[in-house]
């Protein structure tokens, strides 16, 4: 590595550091006595800890945020060398995104997709398989109900009316408990 040269200043009063140099890594840690490099960030609210440390036996290495000094033990947020992303998960492999219960135990995952105001602004939860869409869920952004569609041409295949809570079966508009077109 090459040698950074600028000035560091700390600053008593105000509690900042400063780095002025021209290199555009001005800041390298460097850790040889163990594989956990991390940077403690406290506020009057709270601490966590960003870095990169070890996620399994093979000791791949993964950017890691967290709350505690040592990132393995309680992972927020994993990026894993070869790119998947865990959230309370430490080892999110082999998934591209491994959403686990919060504190690594067990409990519920919420997963919340939040569409604007507009009735057209729908969240949708899309299905692909080689980069071509197979599946949408979505809501309707007038009724509020509920849709499964086929992106493969089918279209609507089962929708659930939010304000009546009728189903339908190739339909969007169902007119009774099950409507089945």
């Amino acid at each position: 590595d090459s040698a950074i040269t600028g000035s560091l200043t700390l600053s008593g009063s105000d509690e900042q550091l400063f780095v002025h140099t021209s290199n555009p890594s001005p800041i390298h840690i460097h850790r040889t006595t163990t594989n956990n490099s991390n940077i403690q960030y406290t506020n009057n609210n709270g601490t966590f800890f960003a870095g990169i440390d070890a996620i399994n036996a093979q000791d791949d290495n993964a950017f890691i945020i967290g709350q505690n000094q040592d990132l393995s033990s309680d992972a927020i947020l994993v990026v894993s060398g070869s790119g998947t992303v865990g959230i309370n998960k430490l080892a999110p492999s082999p998934y591209e995104l491994h959403i686990g219960p919060s504190g690594g135990g067990n409990g519920n995952v919420i997963v919340r997709l939040d569409g604007g105001g507009l009735g057209t602004d729908n969240p949708i939860l899309q299905f692909a398989r080689s980069g071509t869409n197979q599946w949408s869920v979505l809501t309707n952004g007038t009724t509020g109900g509920l849709r499964f569609f086929d992106a493969t041409g089918g279209g609507d295949t089962l929708y659930l009316e939010n304000s009546t809570t009728n189903v339908g079966i190739n339909t969007t508009s169902p007119a009774a408990q099950l409507h089945v077109e």
